[in-house]
């Protein structure tokens, strides 16, 4: 990879989703009320889930689709200092908005956390 490369990665806008956030050195996600941060090195794997779901209405039939980010750690996520601590190996499923926007944020993860691995 050359610098301007390299310079062109580290100032793209950050892939970021109204449940997912990107820090320095962890990725920040909501996947209910609270925010949890893991660590890039913590990360162990990550990848994309699109559960559909199928509605009866009066005049017919909708498929609908959800796209989620699942993340899976290492070790305990950190959260708000009154939970219970997470058990290791946990699996965080994250609500995106689309699945263009979660291939990005996957893309940013896997130039963060080298050693997790992406996709199935």
């Amino acid at each position: 990879m050359s610098a301007t490369e390299k310079i062109q990665l580290d100032t793209a806008p950050l892939p970021q989703d109204a449940r997912v956030r990107f820090d320095d050195g962890c990725i920040r996600i909501r996947p209910f009320l609270r925010w949890l941060s893991i660590p890039y090195g913590d990360l162990c794997h990550a990848f994309l889930r699109v559960e559909e779901a199928v509605a009866g209405m009066c005049c017919g039939r909708a498929d609908f689709s959800a796209v989620y980010l699942v993340l899976r750690n290492r070790r305990p996520l950190v959260s708000m200092p009154q939970t219970p601590p997470i058990p290791y190996d946990e699996e965080y499923k994250v609500g995106l908005s689309s699945f263009p926007r979660g291939e990005d944020i996957l893309a940013h993860i896997a130039r963060k956390a080298p050693t997790a691995k992406i996709g199935i």
